[in-house]
């Protein structure tokens, strides 16, 4: 197995917040991306580290359909350590990386979230949506 993949998996179980940190700032993810999916999905549902970001921008250079429903889930979702005015500060990204994947269940997503009750969170889904009108 990856070295690097049992130290995610390892810093996972234990939540381990700082060794995830420096994982996923100092792994090159361009190589073999997809065997790191699973994890990334994982650690992307979790609130105790604060790589969401960064995550949702891996997942977006990895393309991986895989990545799809939780990219999804997360646009959807608040997470507490965030001090912006933005009630769903991921959603933009999300809904940037779900386009990137671009398959059919990544655009229909996207179209679910034009339709979500929030209005920021709509206008990035819809302005995406425009783009593919392009």
């Amino acid at each position: 197995m990856n070295k690097i993949l049992s130290k995610m998996q390892k810093a996972f179980v234990e939540k381990d917040a700082e060794s995830i940190e420096k994982l996923v700032d100092d792994t090159d993810f361009s190589k073999n991306g997809s065997s790191y999916i699973e994890i990334l999905c994982q650690l992307l549902k979790e609130e105790w580290h604060i790589k969401h970001e960064d995550i949702v921008s891996i997942l977006e250079d990895i393309k991986d359909p895989k990545a799809i429903d939780i990219l999804y889930d997360i646009a959807q979702r608040k997470f507490n350590y965030y001090i912006r005015d933005e009630k769903y500060p991921l959603a933009r990204r999300c809904i940037w990386a779900l386009w990137k994947i671009g398959t059919e269940e990544a655009i229909y997503k996207i179209k679910l979230l034009s339709k979500f009750d929030d209005e920021d969170v709509q206008k990035y889904a819809v302005k995406q949506l425009d783009r593919l009108k392009d």
